[in-house]
């Protein structure tokens, strides 16, 4: 995994995957499909309370794929009016 991060922008690169139990079995004459890789990039911009997603991730083994994600999140902190409250006691 890469990243790098800065106040306004967050940007990563990985490499994930993992090899299941089947190891080389063959189902029906085909190779079962346990082995998955996958290469994943994602930018996140901070704006405010806001984050703005974009994701990419191509799947390199067993079912190649492409996955575009996008999104808004908006950060909430619900506790801090509790800890206000909680520090001037």
């Amino acid at each position: 995994m890469a990243k790098y991060e800065s106040r306004y922008v967050s940007v990563s690169e990985t490499f994930a995957g993992y090899c299941g139990w089947e190891g080389q079995i063959s189902k029906d004459g085909a190779k079962a499909h346990d082995c998955p890789m996958v290469l994943r990039t994602d930018v996140v911009g901070h704006i405010k309370k806001f984050d703005v997603l974009a994701s990419y991730q191509y799947g390199l083994r067993d079912y190649p794929y492409h996955l575009l994600r996008v999104g808004v999140a908006y950060k909430w902190d619900i506790l801090t009016k509790f800890r206000r409250k909680k520090s001037l006691e």
